[in-house]
């Protein structure tokens, strides 16, 4: 920004210069936003989107309200969420990457399964799976390498546990860890919390204990408060089974891991 504001003497400079900003802004936001922190994330978010906004850059501004739709959602917003994604993907329309169209389309669905929207839910993802199909393409962005099979798995897993369908929860969770690659052990992680969880509310306390054993495996090499909620929140859902060993064991063990600050 002090840069910007010194002034730049080509106007593609200054644009770059912007892009540069607003992206960075974005990151910032997402680690704020994975730690919990969600007013700060909020206040990138929005950063960003004012950079996008001053230079016309539409790959931005999709960006800042892909990740504003998403935080919108984990806040308890679900009604933002969907007016975000939308905001996202008419911004997203003329860059030609159907990839991230559907990374948007399934913002939205998000947003629907916080309302309870079944239907729009269904909608959503149905548009998010087609354009995923339609494969990559020299449009997608590069911040978007994240979006594979894996991570399309695991958002409609996330959609599907929202409305309360643990078991079809449970099935794209598990699709989602398979699918991921070993060298993301944070996504292993936090698919696999997500399904301990699902499994858990299921009525599957054994399966999800196991589950949960395998995110304590993999904390050591993960720092994730996103991750931790989710475990806690698992612990909570399968105390009254504790008499269960293998129950008794995940739960001694959760009590005794270090929580990330």
């Amino acid at each position: 920004y002090a840069l910007l504001d010194a002034g730049a003497t080509r106007r593609a400079t200054a644009d770059r210069l912007h892009a540069g900003a607003g992206e960075l802004a974005i990151s910032v936001g997402w680690l704020a936003h994975d730690s919990g922190r969600f007013d700060d994330a909020r206040s990138h978010y929005a950063e960003a989107l004012a950079t996008a906004r001053m230079t016309g850059d539409a790959a931005v501004e999709a960006h800042a309200f892909c990740n504003t739709a998403f935080l919108a959602r984990d806040a308890g917003r679900p009604r933002e969420a969907v007016r975000a994604a939308q905001a996202a993907q008419r911004a997203a329309r003329e860059l030609g990457s159907a990839r991230l169209m559907s990374l948007l389309a399934l913002r939205e669905a998000g947003g629907w399964a916080g309302l309870a929207d079944r239907t729009g839910c269904a909608q959503a993802l149905a548009r998010a799976q087609a354009l995923y199909g339609r494969g990559p393409s020299d449009a997608d962005p590069e911040w978007m390498s994240f979006y594979g099979e894996a991570e399309l798995a695991g958002l409609e897993a996330q959609c599907w546990s929202t409305l309360g369908d643990w078991p079809r929860a449970a099935r794209y969770a598990l699709r989602a860890a398979r699918l991921q690659d070993p060298h993301f052990t944070r996504n292993i992680a936090l698919y696999t919390a997500e399904l301990a969880d699902d499994l858990a509310r299921g009525g599957r306390p054994d399966e999800a204990a196991a589950a949960g054993m395998r995110v304590l495996d993999l904390l050591d090499q993960v720092q994730s408060s996103r991750i931790q909620m989710m475990l806690a929140g698992t612990a909570r859902v399968l105390l009254p089974h504790r008499r269960a060993g293998g129950v008794s064991a995940f739960l001694e063990r959760h009590a005794s891991t270090p929580r990330t600050a």
